[in-house]
């Protein structure tokens, strides 16, 4: 496991600022496990909802919702483990942007349209509706920052 909560959201056109405006991710792939036993998954689709998993090379993978992943990297490095572990892989590359946020900004910004404590309490993400824009938004725990996924037509 990659410790760097950077990890797959290289930023050097946006100079790799604080608090970068919709990074594109190199490569976002959506995968649906339903097709499986969620009991029967291994690492690291085998977590619950909600279980947030930093990957090598370069890869971030949120469990926001039963069966459903979103793998966010520097490249499609994962998609053949996902395949050969049963997910249907869809690859959305340019449907996602990424922002990051250090908390204590994150926790200001965000509770005016979201009760973060509620929606993160026992899971590292989840699917969200912020300010009406569908998304998900994860707290990486080992660098205290929020990232908020927002689909592209919205950002």
């Amino acid at each position: 496991m990659n410790t760097d909560a950077n990890a797959g959201l290289s930023d050097s056109a946006h100079g790799n600022t604080a608090m970068p405006l919709g990074i594109a991710p190199r490569c976002c792939l959506e995968l649906d496990f339903s097709r499986k036993s969620a009991s029967a998954l291994a690492a690291p689709w085998g977590g619950a909802p909600g279980c947030v998993a930093l990957l090598q090379p370069g890869a971030l993978v949120l469990h926001y919702a039963p069966q459903r992943w979103l793998l966010i990297a520097d490249e499609n490095a994962h998609a053949e483990a996902a395949r050969d572990s049963g997910a249907v892989v869809f690859d959305v590359t340019g449907k996602w942007r990424i922002r990051r946020l250090p908390c204590a900004t994150g926790v200001e910004w965000l509770s005016a349209a979201l009760c973060l404590p509620a929606i993160l309490e026992g899971r590292g993400c989840a699917a969200v509706t912020l300010f009406d824009v569908p998304g998900v938004i994860a707290h990486l725990r080992s660098s205290d920052e929020y990232l908020i996924c927002t689909h592209a037509s919205y950002a």
